[in-house]
């Protein structure tokens, strides 16, 4: 009998296959495209940022990759002027270019920190270590927490004093969050990493046109950085929970299945036609429903469904995150803002969240208390959906469990549902106005 997480990974694989946009990312092209060397300094930049944001809490190591990865990045614009003579129109073509990168901020302080590489006293001066509560779907509070002066301090030592700062008479049921941030003082609101995976982003778009100039055609894919490139605050903080003091990495999977994971899915779900509509033009309730009906396929054949969460991007292409179950309410508190931050950086305008949840009458009696210590509780699948307007749907079906196994019922719309959950997208959708 599969585990748990197998099936939840699954799952996962079941849903990715059939959207195209989950492939790998094309780092390079055919090895017949004549620029093979500008491809190489591209692979070796995003080698070399993988390599910083694996050795974020290592101050030294950090130091190495992200001045690698700079070196890399601007030798793109270097090699690529080797090849003038085989650009046609090579002047004109790339002075605008060179005049859109030098009116870039990002871009032109690539070049000035090439010239003079990001040194450890500056990082040390202008790097921050931010710590807070999360403690509710709201925004993190600091309880009066002292921040470290020296962001060089081990984050594992940041957390354990900040813990004994908390004052005695204060019940927290949640994470104490240690967010280490570097940052150097030409950019000082920007991460760096966050810097150098927008140059990335900026150079991918010189090289797509690049082979649109000499008619090699181009992959429009080349036009966005690697998800993997996307810079996630979770990437560079721990969460410690406050009730038994163990730290998690609460990560969403957002990797493209492999082969194997394909076929195993295949040969479990097979070829499941959900008939989920074009997210770029059906409406909210339009796709909600479709999904319900997809995920309800898949709760049929494992009698469960993982989280995920359904974005439509702004160019209205669907984009899918998986996540492990929660376990409790401060899970759920962290996967509403990782969800949050991903709505902002792909400016969504739609969110679906399939899951399992518990639904109950309201007690006047008992109103403190959750669905999930009623008696009267009833176990549902279901699709909560939210637009950028304002518009909002919960679709849901009762699962009933017996000695066959597990059954959905009818799909019913569930009114007068104050999903709470959703106050970090609303939180984004509002600044962006």
């Amino acid at each position: 009998m599969p585990t748990e997480t197998f099936i939840a990974e699954l799952q996962c694989v079941a849903m990715r296959y059939l959207i195209d946009h989950f492939r790998a990312f094309p780092d390079s092209c055919d090895s017949g495209c004549r620029f093979g060397p500008v491809h190489q300094r591209m692979l070796e930049a995003h080698k070399h940022w993988h390599e910083a944001q694996e050795s974020y809490d290592d101050p030294v190591l950090f130091r190495v990759g992200l001045n690698a990865c700079i070196q890399a990045l601007r030798n793109v614009t270097f090699v690529l002027q080797k090849h003038k003579a085989t650009i046609p129109c090579f002047d004109g073509w790339y002075s605008g270019w060179r005049q859109r990168m030098k009116n870039d901020r990002m871009m032109r302080w690539l070049v000035e920190a090439r010239n003079l590489i990001v040194k450890e006293g500056d990082l040390r001066t202008n790097s921050v270590a931010l710590i807070s509560v999360v403690d509710s779907y709201l925004n993190p509070r600091g309880l009066g927490i002292p921040t470290p002066s020296d962001p060089f301090t081990p984050i594992e030592f940041m957390a354990k004093t900040a813990i004994s700062s908390i004052p005695k008479n204060v019940k927290v049921d949640g994470y104490l969050r240690v967010e280490r941030r570097w940052i150097v003082n030409d950019l000082p609101e920007i991460e760096l990493l966050e810097v150098l995976s927008y140059c990335y982003e900026q150079l991918t778009q010189l090289v797509t046109d690049l082979h649109r100039q000499t008619n090699m055609g181009s992959d429009d894919r080349h036009l966005v950085k690697p998800r993997c490139m996307l810079v996630s605050e979770d990437d560079r903080a721990i969460v410690v929970n406050l009730k038994d003091y163990h730290t998690i990495k609460l990560c969403s999977s957002n990797r493209p299945p492999d082969d194997r994971q394909i076929g195993e899915a295949r040969e479990r779900y097979g070829e499941i036609n959900p008939g989920i509509p074009d997210f770029r033009s059906a409406g909210l309730r339009e796709i909600a429903n479709g999904l319900l009906q997809y995920a309800a396929a898949i709760f049929r054949k494992d009698g469960c469904h993982a989280m995920t969460a359904w974005l439509r991007k702004s160019d209205g292409v669907p984009h899918l995150l998986a996540f492990h179950h929660p376990h409790d309410r401060p899970d759920k508190f962290l996967i509403a803002r990782q969800i949050a931050r991903e709505v902002k950086h792909y400016k969504a305008d739609m969110l679906f969240v399939i899951s399992e949840i518990w639904v109950t009458s309201f007690d006047p009696e008992s109103s403190g208390r959750g669905a999930v210590e009623s008696p009267n509780r009833e176990e549902m699948l279901s699709v909560s959906a939210i637009a950028q307007s304002g518009e909002t749907v919960t679709l849901a079906a009762k699962v009933v469990r017996d000695g066959a196994g597990a059954h959905l019922g009818e799909t019913n719309i569930l009114s007068d549902v104050e999903d709470y959950f959703f106050c970090p997208v609303r939180e984004v959708w509002n600044e962006s106005e």
